[in-house]
């Protein structure tokens, strides 16, 4: 036997007797055959477009925030000079001056792009999850499908202020009991901490990739099998924004790098996030899932056991 052959046959009797692994290696087949990479790097280009409105939007909201409190612009101006690195520090400090005069027209500007980018972004990223579950594109009209995806919008919207909320006062009240508690002292309490921060952010990512991948599909859906595969996928991103946060702090920090270090930075952890997304999809749509009529084929090799 040669060398291909005995790996697949190890490969086969691994899969025989692991069903977790057999169901990964399915996923994994589903999500090349549907050219996942393609997908996945459609879904990045929308993403990245979509950024720019919602930061406008962003600003603006902040800029309104600022606009009557003098000591919060200060405080502001402070934090960006002291943790953005060099000249781009400075010159972000000095807009925010500029982004509190214009805020109404930053706002209306960021609102309508928000609309058009986000309602495309939403719309790719459907399509992307219903080929990589059924293989095909669900057919539906305009009309339907602009107002689902806007309700996928809207939804993903408010899941994101619920993660963030979630995320930042939960950290915010266990930092707040531990000194109350007269405990800020002790070791290993900053550890405690960051893992709670984890922790909630890992419940907040699930809910929100589980709202995707129940939402976006358009095709019955298997609830419990969809929150694992978000789960998996809220484990996944979290170590992607860890990478991600790496990257960025030590390119802005040297500037051989160059200006574009960062946005190139961004397109790539964007991708990488772009093909979690789909490949913990092709592992949820592989499980146990209720059957539909334009399903991939996806089954087994003989004597393979199916994934759960």
């Amino acid at each position: 036997m040669g060398l291909k052959d005995r790996v697949t046959g190890t490969l086969r009797k691994q899969r025989q007797r692991r069903p977790w692994l057999d169901h990964l290696v399915r996923a994994y087949q589903r999500y090349k055959s549907t050219n996942g990479d393609h997908l996945a790097a459609a879904i990045t280009y929308f993403s990245f477009l979509a950024l720019f409105p919602l930061i406008l939007l962003g600003i603006s909201i902040a800029g309104f925030v600022l606009a009557n409190n003098v000591g919060l612009q200060q405080d502001l101006q402070e934090l960006i000079r002291d943790n953005v690195p060099g000249d781009l520090g400075t010159q972000l400090s000095e807009s925010v001056s500029s982004v509190i005069q214009n805020r109404g027209a930053i706002g209306l500007i960021g609102l309508g792009g928000v609309a058009f980018a986000g309602l495309g972004w939403i719309g790719n990223l459907r399509t992307a999850l219903q080929v990589v579950w059924s293989c095909e594109q669900v057919e539906e009209r305009f009309v339907t499908a602009k107002l689902g995806d806007l309700l996928a919008l809207v939804g993903l919207g408010l899941g994101i202020l619920v993660s963030v909320a979630l995320t930042a006062g939960g950290t915010a009240a266990a930092d707040q009991l531990v000194e109350a508690a007269g405990l800020d002292g002790v070791w290993g309490m900053g550890t405690l901490t960051a893992a709670l921060g984890i922790a909630l952010a890992l419940v907040a990512d699930t809910l929100l990739f589980a709202w995707l991948f129940v939402r976006l599909p358009r095709r019955p859906v298997r609830y419990r099998t969809a929150l694992r595969g978000a789960l998996l996928a809220a484990i996944g991103y979290e170590l992607l924004k860890v990478v991600g946060t790496f990257y960025l702090t030590r390119v802005t920090s040297n500037p051989t790098y160059g200006p574009f270090a960062s946005a190139i930075g961004l397109l790539i952890w964007i991708d990488l996030v772009s093909r979690l997304v789909l490949i913990t999809a092709a592992w949820t749509a592989t499980g146990r899932q209720p059957a539909a009529p334009d399903e991939c084929a996806d089954t087994p090799e003989e004597g393979i056991a199916v994934g759960v």
